[in-house]
């Protein structure tokens, strides 16, 4: 690696004028600026690679899946807590006869706090139940699965409402059937005793 030379290196004041007494003196330098033909690319390839890394750190940051809430080990991130609630308010609606609307979702926005504190006391629940031994095993949760599928004729039919009730898609059902019947087992074996 060769050795750069500086051409030239010159401090100049802020303002010449100023008065000494009541303004503080600013002296600012400029940058050492190297003789060789090389430096402008080696920085250009400097703010091309930082350039990048701030890009893809945007990026990841607007798709990741911040975490609302921690119960122990679990985590409750934005989209379980959004998938929960709005169940929930679809839950509510049903009951008092009115349709889901986004408008009518955001008569509820006062009670998410509320909301929260319950996920995160049933997400307790199942941790408890998990490390008591209750957790959902995979047959218990595919019959529950194999029931859904039976009530409709296609798979389409049985997609469109799951998404109708605010469940994004299969897998998502899975998870909230294993979460409700390693909940369920573990508050039936509670009150057995």
């Amino acid at each position: 690696c060769k050795t750069q030379k500086p051409l030239s290196f010159k401090p100049s004041l802020a303002n010449p004028n100023r008065d000494s007494i009541t303004q503080p003196r600013r002296v600012q330098t400029r940058y050492l600026v190297y003789a060789s033909e090389g430096w402008l690319k080696m920085a250009i390839k400097r703010w091309a690679v930082l350039f990048s890394v701030l890009v893809l750190a945007i990026g990841l940051g607007q798709d990741a899946d911040p975490v609302v809430a921690k119960v122990g080990d679990t985590s409750i991130t934005r989209s379980q807590f959004d998938l929960q609630w709005g169940l929930f308010v679809r839950s509510s609606l049903r009951q008092q006869g009115q349709p889901y609307s986004t408008e009518a979702e955001a008569l509820f926005n006062d009670q998410k706090a509320q909301f929260l504190e319950r996920l995160a006391r049933d997400q307790a629940i199942i941790n408890t139940g998990k490390a008591g031994g209750f957790t959902a095993k995979s047959e218990e949760v595919e019959a529950a699965v194999e029931e859904a599928k039976g009530q409709f004729e296609t798979e389409d039919a049985l997609n469109e409402a799951l998404k109708n009730a605010g469940i994004p898609s299969l897998n998502s059902y899975r998870a909230l059937v294993t979460e409700a019947v390693t909940y369920n087992n573990f508050i039936e074996n509670a009150i057995s005793k």
